[in-house]
């Protein structure tokens, strides 16, 4: 398996380089996706294809923000999967998958938010 990097120049861009900024959308990012994934998980659930689709339209950008263009994909292919109602039957396997790759994503956005609150602290 391929180490993966995230390219936080997006967010940069958004927020500037300043700390506080980055922690801030860091700790959204970090709260923000279990209840995400608990809303797809229902949808998922209830065979609701147009809030499955819905659900991942609205993951789909914070992949890009933190320079997943591959997980981003990958939400877009759920999208589109539940929108059409094609390959219906792939969609939770496409879920656990989005879901293994997530969590990887939180290990390091996790990471780099300790990183920055510790070069914080040390301004301090």
């Amino acid at each position: 398996m391929q180490k993966r990097v995230l390219d936080f120049s997006y967010v940069i861009n958004m927020v500037g380089d300043d700390a506080e900024g980055l922690i801030e959308v860091f700790e959204t990012f970090l709260k923000q996706m279990p209840i995400y994934f608990e809303e797809l998980d229902q949808a998922l659930n209830q065979l609701d294809w147009d809030k499955v689709a819905r659900y991942a339209h609205k993951i789909k950008p914070i992949f890009a923000y933190v320079g997943c263009p591959d997980v981003r994909d990958l939400v877009q292919e759920i999208e589109q999967k539940a929108q059409n109602r094609i390959e219906l039957a792939s969609i939770p396997a496409d879920i656990q998958t989005l879901k293994a790759e997530s969590a990887e994503i939180n290990k390091l956005i996790e990471a780099e938010k300790d990183r920055l609150e510790a070069k914080r602290s040390e301004a301090d």
